[in-house]
């Protein structure tokens, strides 16, 4: 802190740069929680996630209860038209600890197709958006479960990475032009011939997105296919396009 003037952003590239790790855990106050996904009005997913104190409160009757509630009467799930914080305090006062709610509405056209997931611990939650093409009734029996397989792997290599985009031309450029500073000046270090640090520093940021970028990454089930090979397999396997347009990413 002291070497960035106070500047947290800049103290955590100063970190990178010098390979350290800051060491430790934030602790934060509700580390507890649940996630649920469901269908809502007019095909939208909601996804909605739960933070509590304790994992007593996260799977308490009375946060089940709350999402059943949510599910049961999809029209009250519109957080830009609602106070959230009277659930929080409601739910709050009623589990006897600190509640927060997070909620997220995730629309689709005729043309699209979402497809949601919640991990078993019920703590990371995923939504992702694919192209839906109208299909001849061949295509459709013939892609029905492979093409639900596809989008459930999917989902689960978005829950399992630290994935920040689709593909590295989604990236924020001032995210791109962070990483590469910091890998730039990693490579003061070595004391080589410009051309050399290119080099590295441009292997350096082909590493970084094959690991921040879902379509360069390699597949859990598989690392050495990526996943942008994977859906071409999966393509030729359905009969028809598989894009991924976007996705959501929920974690306690």
């Amino acid at each position: 802190l002291g070497e960035s003037k106070d500047d947290l952003d800049k103290a955590v590239d100063w970190l990178k740069v010098k390979g350290l790790n800051a060491g430790g855990k934030i602790a934060e106050e509700l580390t507890e929680g649940r996630i649920k996904t469901f269908l809502g009005i007019g095909c939208t997913t909601t996804m909605i996630q739960i933070n509590c104190q304790t994992d007593f409160g996260a799977k308490s009757e009375l946060v089940e209860n709350f999402f059943q509630k949510m599910k049961n009467n999809a029209n009250l799930v519109k957080p830009d038209q609602i106070d959230i914080s009277f659930w929080e305090k409601d739910l709050s006062y009623k589990i006897g600890e600190t509640v927060k709610i997070k909620i997220h509405l995730e629309p689709r056209d005729q043309d699209e197709y979402n497809h949601s997931y919640i991990h078993s611990n019920g703590k990371i939650g995923v939504i992702v958006k694919f192209n839906c093409p109208l299909l001849t009734d061949e295509q459709i029996e013939k892609q029905d479960k492979n093409a639900y397989d596809c989008h459930e792997n999917l989902c689960m290599q978005v829950a399992a990475t630290n994935v920040l985009s689709i593909s590295p031309e989604d990236l924020p450029a001032d995210v791109v032009s962070r990483q590469k500073a910091i890998f730039e000046e990693q490579v003061k270090f070595l004391k080589k011939q410009e051309m050399v640090c290119q080099k590295i520093i441009e292997g350096k940021m082909n590493a970084w997105y094959a690991e921040v970028c879902l379509m360069k990454q390699g597949c859990v089930w598989e690392p050495k296919l990526s996943v942008e090979k994977y859906l071409k397999k999966q393509e030729e396997i359905c009969g028809h396009p598989i894009v991924v347009k976007k996705f959501v990413k929920f974690s306690i």
